[in-house]
């Protein structure tokens, strides 16, 4: 469709129209032929099978702009649709008429090019344009917009109008960020969530790591106090002074739990400590007793605990059986032996500390009067320490074990059938306990069936 001849004064001449719709040729384009259309009818002409020129028959297989026209077509003079003697501009009047806007006072009086005519439409002020206002749909003359918007009536129902839309585009901006925020907290709900659970999972990670960190402490610390007691029964075999004489010590063994077992490498029967049987001093109201006195070291290196059971009548022994001693106590040495705590608490019978007592009955005792002191002291030792027994089924003290242990192990030794040996001609471990499965020396605990080199016993309680 081309330009409508009415809008052009004058009248355009007939080398400016289209010959298919009979318009003033718009954007004008040229076949092969020479002959000239608008470019909307070229496009339905080449758009069927078999496309010919219109006006000569001649094959149209393309088309191409002819500007030469289009200049001359857009030079040419026209009115403005929205004039008076315009068909267009009257059939408007009638239009806006039936619906109510007033269309009083003519039409636009504008002439100029065709290529103006758009310019000039966006300024008309005979153009029909809606109000700007969402939700009026009133239609007038944009000429006769403004008094339209100043009116009182029109611009009460503007503002309603208006507030109505604000709170609508509000209420929607409110939906959309609620609908925005909810999916956010949704998001950070579950993120949360999984942090929960890996945190959760830390926790309990944490947890574990600090238990088994708490049962290798305690079974390093088992082990420890176990190395100890061992060398304090080596060094008690090689060598025992004659102040000691008559004293016995018989090894206690540690409470294990279950879980400690398999961090001890299998060493299920581990020493803590060892309970004394000291005889009395001779020349002493303690002479004649034996005293039971159980020493239980804390770790490897830390002071034991002695302890007279049952509690002692001593002015340097607490109620509980505790032995108050600073050598022992606060002074302690770690390189202090288990003969120097015996001598020490065996000196301290006979030669008891005044100036630090532990029991204030017996203290007062002591200060009325040596004799009842003393009385009170041979008292106790015919009722309670005159008949001690060894703990439980061991009859046997360290060294009288040892002693044993050593000669069963050499009657038996011939009888021993030989073990497999590695390239250094050491046993296998495979083989240990292999013929003495209820042997109890160090030598099978550790499998060893002979003494080492110095001629002295590994000793090993337990297996």
């Amino acid at each position: 469709m081309g330009h409508p001849a009415e809008i052009f004064s004058p009248t355009p001449p007939d080398g400016c129209r289209c010959a298919v719709c009979m318009d003033v040729l718009e954007s004008a384009r040229m076949f092969p032929c020479g002959h000239t259309f608008c470019g909307g009818c070229c496009s339905g002409v080449t758009a069927a099978s078999g496309a010919v020129c219109p006006t000569c028959r001649a094959g149209a297989g393309g088309s191409a702009p002819n500007y030469s026209v289009r200049d001359v077509v857009d030079g040419l003079t026209v009115r403005c649709p929205e004039s008076e003697g315009h068909g267009e501009g009257r059939k408007r009047k009638r239009d806006t008429e039936a619906e109510g806007v007033a269309a009083a006072g003519g039409g636009c009086a504008w002439t100029g090019p065709l290529r103006d005519l758009d310019e000039h439409r966006k300024t008309c002020g005979y153009v029909i344009v809606p109000c700007m206002v969402p939700g009026c749909g009133h239609r007038c003359r944009r000429k006769d917009m403004e008094a339209h918007l100043s009116g009182g009536a029109s611009l009460l129902r503007h503002m309603q109008l208006m507030h109505a839309s604000h709170d609508a585009r509000q209420g929607e901006a409110i939906q959309a960020l609620t609908t925005k925020y909810e999916s956010r907290i949704k998001s950070l709900v579950k993120s949360n969530a999984k942090y929960d659970s890996r945190i959760k999972a830390s926790e309990e990670a944490n947890k574990k790591y600090d238990s088994m960190m708490k049962s290798l402490e305690e079974a390093s610390t088992i082990k420890a106090i176990h190395e100890k007691c061992l060398k304090e029964c080596r060094r008690w075999i090689d060598y025992r002074p004659d102040a000691l004489h008559g004293v016995k010590i018989y090894p206690i063994r540690a409470k294990i739990a279950d879980k400690l077992r398999s961090k001890l490498c299998g060493h299920e029967h581990m020493m803590s400590g060892f309970e004394c049987h000291i005889p009395g001093p001779s020349n002493t109201p303690w002479e004649g007793a034996t005293l039971r006195a159980r020493i239980s070291y804390n770790d490897g290196a830390g002071p034991p605990r002695c302890q007279f059971e049952p509690p002692l009548f001593h002015m340097n022994v607490y109620p509980s059986g505790t032995i108050c001693i600073s050598t022992i106590h606060q002074d302690w040495d770690p390189n202090m032996t288990l003969h120097e705590i015996l001598f020490t608490i065996q000196q301290n019978l006979a030669h008891p500390i005044i100036d630090d007592p532990c029991q204030s009955e017996t203290y007062n005792v002591y200060m009325r009067g040596k004799d009842e002191y003393e009385a009170r002291i041979k008292k106790d030792v015919a009722e309670k320490w005159s008949n001690v027994r060894p703990p439980g089924d061991n009859t046997l003290d360290v060294i009288e074990k040892a002693d044993a242990l050593s000669r069963a192990h050499l009657m038996e030794q011939p009888k021993v059938p030989g073990f497999a040996r590695d390239a250094d001609g050491k046993p296998s471990k495979e083989n240990y306990h292999t013929s003495y499965r209820d042997c109890e020396c160090s030598c099978c605990a550790w499998g060893q069936k002979f003494y080492d080199d110095k001629g002295k016993m590994r000793f090993l309680f337990g297996r």
